[in-house]
Protein backbone atom coordinates (compact mmCIF):
# COMPACT_ATOMS: atom_id res chain seq x y z
CA UNK A 1 0.00 0.00 0.00
CA UNK A 2 1.48 3.32 -1.07
CA UNK A 3 1.47 6.11 1.49
CA UNK A 4 1.71 9.89 1.50
CA UNK A 5 3.75 12.13 3.77
CA UNK A 6 0.52 13.21 5.51
CA UNK A 7 -0.67 11.46 8.64
CA UNK A 8 -4.09 10.60 10.01
CA UNK A 9 -5.64 9.24 13.16
CA UNK A 10 -6.53 5.54 13.03
CA UNK A 11 -7.38 2.76 15.44
CA UNK A 12 -4.78 0.02 15.37
CA UNK A 13 -4.96 -3.47 16.78
CA UNK A 14 -1.52 -4.82 17.66
CA UNK A 15 -2.64 -8.08 19.26
CA UNK A 16 -5.80 -10.14 19.44
CA UNK A 17 -8.03 -10.13 22.47
CA UNK A 18 -10.03 -7.61 24.50
CA UNK A 19 -11.25 -4.21 23.24
CA UNK A 20 -8.54 -2.48 25.27
CA UNK A 21 -6.03 -3.81 22.73
CA UNK A 22 -7.21 -1.14 20.29
CA UNK A 23 -5.01 1.96 20.28
CA UNK A 24 -5.41 5.35 18.60
CA UNK A 25 -2.32 5.95 16.47
CA UNK A 26 -1.00 8.56 14.06
CA UNK A 27 -0.27 6.71 10.81
CA UNK A 28 0.43 7.70 7.19
CA UNK A 29 -2.54 8.53 4.98
CA UNK A 30 -2.79 5.67 2.45
CA UNK A 31 -2.48 6.31 -1.27
CA UNK A 32 -5.05 4.55 -3.52
CA UNK A 33 -3.93 2.06 -6.14
CA UNK A 34 -5.28 2.53 -9.69
CA UNK A 35 -8.45 0.52 -8.93
CA UNK A 36 -9.21 2.09 -5.52
CA UNK A 37 -10.93 5.12 -4.05
CA UNK A 38 -9.75 7.03 -1.03
CA UNK A 39 -12.54 8.20 1.25
CA UNK A 40 -12.38 10.94 3.83
CA UNK A 41 -14.29 8.98 6.43
CA UNK A 42 -17.11 10.74 8.20
CA UNK A 43 -18.66 7.69 9.89
CA UNK A 44 -17.44 4.13 10.46
CA UNK A 45 -19.95 1.43 11.30
CA UNK A 46 -19.34 -1.24 13.90
CA UNK A 47 -20.72 -4.72 13.29
CA UNK A 48 -20.44 -7.80 15.49
CA UNK A 49 -17.98 -9.31 13.01
CA UNK A 50 -15.48 -6.62 14.12
CA UNK A 51 -15.63 -8.02 17.64
CA UNK A 52 -15.37 -11.62 16.48
CA UNK A 53 -12.35 -10.76 14.31
CA UNK A 54 -10.65 -9.02 17.25
CA UNK A 55 -11.17 -12.19 19.30
CA UNK A 56 -10.03 -14.45 16.43
CA UNK A 57 -13.49 -16.04 16.17
CA UNK A 58 -14.27 -14.78 12.69
CA UNK A 59 -14.15 -16.70 9.40
CA UNK A 60 -11.46 -14.40 7.99
CA UNK A 61 -7.92 -13.98 9.27
CA UNK A 62 -5.97 -10.75 8.86
CA UNK A 63 -2.35 -9.93 9.74
CA UNK A 64 -1.35 -7.63 12.58
CA UNK A 65 -1.15 -4.71 13.03
CA UNK A 66 -4.68 -4.23 11.76
CA UNK A 67 -7.03 -1.26 11.46
CA UNK A 68 -10.52 -2.68 12.10
CA UNK A 69 -13.81 -1.76 10.51
CA UNK A 70 -15.78 -2.98 7.51
CA UNK A 71 -18.26 -0.15 6.87
CA UNK A 72 -17.60 3.49 6.01
CA UNK A 73 -19.51 6.53 4.84
CA UNK A 74 -17.85 9.72 3.72
CA UNK A 75 -16.64 11.75 0.76
CA UNK A 76 -14.40 10.54 -2.07
CA UNK A 77 -11.06 12.29 -1.55
CA UNK A 78 -9.00 10.74 -4.34
CA UNK A 79 -9.77 8.49 -7.31
CA UNK A 80 -7.47 5.79 -8.69
CA UNK A 81 -6.46 6.19 -12.32
CA UNK A 82 -8.46 3.11 -13.44
CA UNK A 83 -11.71 4.15 -11.73
CA UNK A 84 -14.34 5.84 -13.91
CA UNK A 85 -17.60 5.56 -11.94
CA UNK A 86 -16.71 7.94 -9.10
CA UNK A 87 -15.18 11.37 -8.74
CA UNK A 88 -13.76 13.52 -5.98
CA UNK A 89 -16.57 14.95 -3.85
CA UNK A 90 -19.00 12.05 -4.24
CA UNK A 91 -20.85 11.15 -1.04
CA UNK A 92 -20.57 7.37 -0.65
CA UNK A 93 -20.96 4.39 1.63
CA UNK A 94 -18.81 1.29 1.24
CA UNK A 95 -17.88 -2.09 2.67
CA UNK A 96 -14.36 -3.45 2.92
CA UNK A 97 -12.26 -6.09 4.69
CA UNK A 98 -10.79 -3.60 7.16
CA UNK A 99 -9.52 -0.07 7.64
CA UNK A 100 -12.74 1.79 8.45
CA UNK A 101 -11.76 3.03 11.92
CA UNK A 102 -9.67 5.89 10.53
CA UNK A 103 -9.87 9.38 9.09
CA UNK A 104 -9.14 8.06 5.58
CA UNK A 105 -9.89 4.65 4.10
CA UNK A 106 -9.23 2.84 0.83
CA UNK A 107 -12.11 1.02 -0.83
CA UNK A 108 -12.81 -0.78 -4.07
CA UNK A 109 -15.70 0.44 -6.22
CA UNK A 110 -16.53 -3.21 -6.87
CA UNK A 111 -15.26 -6.70 -6.14
CA UNK A 112 -13.93 -8.36 -9.30
CA UNK A 113 -14.84 -12.05 -9.64
CA UNK A 114 -12.77 -14.60 -11.60
CA UNK A 115 -15.48 -14.89 -14.26
CA UNK A 116 -15.29 -11.16 -14.99
CA UNK A 117 -18.39 -10.10 -13.06
CA UNK A 118 -18.16 -7.16 -10.68
CA UNK A 119 -20.01 -6.96 -7.37
CA UNK A 120 -20.46 -3.31 -6.29
CA UNK A 121 -19.07 -2.54 -2.83
CA UNK A 122 -19.20 1.28 -2.94
CA UNK A 123 -22.44 3.21 -3.47
CA UNK A 124 -23.31 6.86 -4.01
CA UNK A 125 -25.62 8.22 -1.34
CA UNK A 126 -28.86 10.00 -2.13
CA UNK A 127 -28.98 13.56 -0.79
CA UNK A 128 -31.67 12.60 1.74
CA UNK A 129 -29.40 10.04 3.46
CA UNK A 130 -26.86 11.26 6.01
CA UNK A 131 -23.56 9.47 6.48
CA UNK A 132 -24.71 8.18 9.88
CA UNK A 133 -28.12 6.94 8.75
CA UNK A 134 -26.71 5.16 5.68
CA UNK A 135 -24.73 2.82 7.92
CA UNK A 136 -27.85 1.85 9.85
CA UNK A 137 -28.94 0.09 6.65
CA UNK A 138 -25.88 -0.87 4.59
CA UNK A 139 -25.00 -4.22 6.17
CA UNK A 140 -27.87 -4.73 8.62
CA UNK A 141 -30.76 -4.39 6.18
CA UNK A 142 -29.01 -6.44 3.51
CA UNK A 143 -28.40 -9.25 6.01
CA UNK A 144 -32.00 -9.13 7.22
CA UNK A 145 -33.31 -9.17 3.63
CA UNK A 146 -31.24 -12.24 2.76
CA UNK A 147 -32.37 -13.99 5.94
CA UNK A 148 -36.13 -13.47 5.60
CA UNK A 149 -36.59 -12.99 1.87
CA UNK A 150 -34.09 -15.44 0.40
CA UNK A 151 -32.98 -18.09 2.92
CA UNK A 152 -36.47 -18.50 4.35
CA UNK A 153 -39.50 -16.39 3.44
CA UNK A 154 -42.27 -16.86 6.03
CA UNK A 155 -45.90 -16.94 5.04
CA UNK A 156 -47.72 -13.71 6.00
CA UNK A 157 -49.93 -15.33 8.64
CA UNK A 158 -47.07 -17.01 10.50
CA UNK A 159 -45.73 -16.07 13.93
CA UNK A 160 -41.97 -15.47 14.12
CA UNK A 161 -39.50 -15.41 16.99
CA UNK A 162 -36.75 -12.81 16.52
CA UNK A 163 -33.66 -12.92 18.74
CA UNK A 164 -31.71 -9.72 19.55
CA UNK A 165 -34.65 -7.86 18.10
CA UNK A 166 -33.47 -4.37 19.07
CA UNK A 167 -30.05 -4.83 17.44
CA UNK A 168 -29.05 -3.61 14.01
CA UNK A 169 -30.01 -6.75 12.06
CA UNK A 170 -32.80 -7.72 14.47
CA UNK A 171 -34.56 -4.37 14.13
CA UNK A 172 -34.57 -4.72 10.35
CA UNK A 173 -36.00 -8.22 10.70
CA UNK A 174 -38.85 -6.75 12.77
CA UNK A 175 -39.50 -4.16 10.04
CA UNK A 176 -39.48 -6.69 7.22
CA UNK A 177 -41.58 -9.21 9.12
CA UNK A 178 -44.27 -6.61 9.80
CA UNK A 179 -44.21 -5.50 6.15
CA UNK A 180 -44.78 -9.17 5.29
CA UNK A 181 -47.80 -9.41 7.61
CA UNK A 182 -46.22 -11.62 10.27
CA UNK A 183 -46.88 -11.68 14.01
CA UNK A 184 -43.58 -10.88 15.73
CA UNK A 185 -42.38 -12.07 19.14
CA UNK A 186 -39.27 -10.00 19.85
CA UNK A 187 -36.64 -11.18 22.33
CA UNK A 188 -34.55 -8.63 24.22
CA UNK A 189 -32.02 -8.87 27.05
CA UNK A 190 -33.00 -5.68 28.91
CA UNK A 191 -36.26 -3.88 29.68
CA UNK A 192 -34.97 -0.63 28.18
CA UNK A 193 -34.77 -2.30 24.76
CA UNK A 194 -38.46 -3.18 24.69
CA UNK A 195 -39.84 0.25 23.67
CA UNK A 196 -37.73 0.29 20.50
CA UNK A 197 -39.10 -3.11 19.46
CA UNK A 198 -42.66 -1.96 20.05
CA UNK A 199 -42.03 1.20 18.01
CA UNK A 200 -40.80 -0.99 15.16
CA UNK A 201 -44.08 -2.92 15.29
CA UNK A 202 -43.32 -6.03 17.35
CA UNK A 203 -46.56 -7.60 18.60
CA UNK A 204 -44.98 -9.04 21.75
CA UNK A 205 -41.68 -8.30 23.50
CA UNK A 206 -40.10 -10.79 25.91
CA UNK A 207 -37.14 -10.04 28.18
CA UNK A 208 -35.36 -13.39 28.23
CA UNK A 209 -33.20 -12.35 31.20
CA UNK A 210 -36.34 -12.25 33.37
CA UNK A 211 -38.68 -14.71 31.67
CA UNK A 212 -38.52 -18.29 30.45
CA UNK A 213 -38.96 -17.31 26.83
CA UNK A 214 -39.90 -20.82 25.71
CA UNK A 215 -42.83 -20.94 28.11
CA UNK A 216 -43.88 -17.41 27.17
CA UNK A 217 -43.73 -18.21 23.46
CA UNK A 218 -45.82 -21.30 23.96
CA UNK A 219 -48.34 -19.27 25.97
CA UNK A 220 -48.53 -16.57 23.30
CA UNK A 221 -49.02 -19.15 20.55
CA UNK A 222 -51.59 -21.27 22.34
CA UNK A 223 -49.07 -24.03 22.97
CA UNK A 224 -48.06 -24.62 19.35
CA UNK A 225 -44.85 -22.56 19.15
CA UNK A 226 -43.67 -20.25 16.36
CA UNK A 227 -43.38 -21.15 12.70
CA UNK A 228 -39.81 -19.88 12.54
CA UNK A 229 -37.07 -18.53 14.80
CA UNK A 230 -34.42 -16.18 13.39
CA UNK A 231 -31.53 -16.76 15.77
CA UNK A 232 -28.34 -14.68 15.61
CA UNK A 233 -27.38 -15.48 19.22
CA UNK A 234 -26.60 -19.20 19.38
CA UNK A 235 -25.08 -20.35 22.67
CA UNK A 236 -27.65 -21.75 25.14
CA UNK A 237 -30.54 -20.86 22.81
CA UNK A 238 -29.49 -23.69 20.49
CA UNK A 239 -30.95 -26.07 23.06
CA UNK A 240 -34.02 -24.04 23.97
CA UNK A 241 -35.18 -22.70 20.60
CA UNK A 242 -36.47 -26.03 19.22
CA UNK A 243 -38.90 -26.20 22.17
CA UNK A 244 -40.31 -22.80 21.16
CA UNK A 245 -40.74 -23.79 17.50
CA UNK A 246 -43.82 -25.55 16.20
CA UNK A 247 -44.01 -28.95 14.55
CA UNK A 248 -42.70 -28.62 10.97
CA UNK A 249 -41.24 -25.24 11.98
CA UNK A 250 -37.87 -23.80 11.02
CA UNK A 251 -34.79 -22.55 12.87
CA UNK A 252 -32.69 -20.02 10.96
CA UNK A 253 -29.26 -19.84 12.59
CA UNK A 254 -27.08 -16.96 11.41
CA UNK A 255 -24.80 -15.94 14.24
CA UNK A 256 -23.12 -16.79 17.51
CA UNK A 257 -23.21 -13.56 19.51
CA UNK A 258 -23.97 -15.62 22.61
CA UNK A 259 -21.29 -18.20 21.88
CA UNK A 260 -21.21 -21.50 20.09
CA UNK A 261 -22.91 -24.67 21.21
CA UNK A 262 -24.36 -27.99 20.15
CA UNK A 263 -27.77 -28.86 18.78
CA UNK A 264 -29.40 -32.17 19.68
CA UNK A 265 -30.97 -33.28 16.38
CA UNK A 266 -33.28 -35.76 18.13
CA UNK A 267 -34.89 -33.89 21.04
CA UNK A 268 -37.22 -32.35 20.03
CA UNK A 269 -36.11 -31.55 16.46
CA UNK A 270 -36.63 -35.02 15.00
CA UNK A 271 -39.88 -35.59 16.91
CA UNK A 272 -41.31 -32.33 15.55
CA UNK A 273 -39.88 -32.74 12.03
CA UNK A 274 -38.26 -29.33 12.29
CA UNK A 275 -35.87 -27.84 9.74
CA UNK A 276 -32.58 -26.13 10.59
CA UNK A 277 -31.06 -23.70 8.11
CA UNK A 278 -27.73 -21.99 8.63
CA UNK A 279 -27.01 -18.69 6.97
CA UNK A 280 -24.01 -16.45 6.32
CA UNK A 281 -23.67 -13.58 3.89
CA UNK A 282 -20.42 -14.67 2.22
CA UNK A 283 -21.82 -17.57 0.15
CA UNK A 284 -24.31 -15.16 -1.42
CA UNK A 285 -21.81 -12.52 -2.58
CA UNK A 286 -21.54 -13.84 -6.12
CA UNK A 287 -25.25 -14.72 -6.47
CA UNK A 288 -28.15 -12.71 -7.92
CA UNK A 289 -29.74 -12.72 -4.45
CA UNK A 290 -26.91 -10.56 -3.09
CA UNK A 291 -27.43 -7.95 -5.78
CA UNK A 292 -31.18 -8.13 -5.14
CA UNK A 293 -30.58 -7.48 -1.44
CA UNK A 294 -28.19 -4.62 -2.22
CA UNK A 295 -30.73 -3.05 -4.58
CA UNK A 296 -33.29 -3.33 -1.79
CA UNK A 297 -31.00 -1.34 0.53
CA UNK A 298 -30.30 1.44 -1.98
CA UNK A 299 -34.00 1.71 -2.84
CA UNK A 300 -34.82 1.94 0.86
CA UNK A 301 -32.33 4.79 1.28
CA UNK A 302 -33.97 6.63 -1.59
CA UNK A 303 -37.59 6.18 -0.56
CA UNK A 304 -38.24 4.94 2.98
CA UNK A 305 -38.11 6.75 6.34
CA UNK A 306 -34.56 6.79 7.69
CA UNK A 307 -33.34 6.70 11.27
CA UNK A 308 -30.08 7.86 12.79
CA UNK A 309 -27.91 5.50 14.84
CA UNK A 310 -28.67 5.74 18.57
CA UNK A 311 -25.04 5.24 19.59
CA UNK A 312 -22.37 7.57 18.16
CA UNK A 313 -18.83 7.50 19.60
CA UNK A 314 -15.78 9.57 18.66
CA UNK A 315 -13.02 7.62 16.90
CA UNK A 316 -10.84 7.60 20.01
CA UNK A 317 -13.63 5.83 21.94
CA UNK A 318 -13.66 2.72 19.74
CA UNK A 319 -12.81 0.61 22.78
CA UNK A 320 -15.86 1.90 24.66
CA UNK A 321 -18.04 1.32 21.59
CA UNK A 322 -17.00 -2.34 21.46
CA UNK A 323 -17.56 -2.68 25.19
CA UNK A 324 -21.09 -1.31 24.83
CA UNK A 325 -21.95 -3.98 22.27
CA UNK A 326 -20.32 -6.76 24.25
CA UNK A 327 -22.19 -5.73 27.40
CA UNK A 328 -25.46 -6.24 25.45
CA UNK A 329 -26.44 -2.67 26.35
CA UNK A 330 -26.54 -1.34 22.77
CA UNK A 331 -29.98 -0.66 21.35
CA UNK A 332 -29.50 -0.40 17.60
CA UNK A 333 -26.60 0.62 15.36
CA UNK A 334 -23.28 1.72 16.87
CA UNK A 335 -21.01 4.00 14.82
CA UNK A 336 -17.80 6.00 15.14
CA UNK A 337 -17.57 9.68 14.22
CA UNK A 338 -14.20 9.92 12.48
Amino acid sequence: MAQTDRTMRAIQLDEWGPPTNKQLRQVPVPEPSPDQLRIRVHTAGIIFADIMLREQRYVLNVPLPHCPGREVAGVVDKVGSAVSDFEVGDRVMATMIGGAYAEYALVLPALALPDGRRIPTTFKLPDRASFESSLVYLTGLRTAYLACRVVHRPQPEETLLLHAASGCVGSHLVRLAKKNGNTVIALVSRDEKAPRCRELGADHVVNLSKTDYVEEVRRLTGGTGVACSFNSVGGPTLKTDPHAIATFGTLILFGSAGGKGLIDPYEPIEKKAQTIKTFATYPFVDTPAYQEATDFVTTWLENEPLESPPHVFPLEAACEAHQLIESRASNGKVVLDC
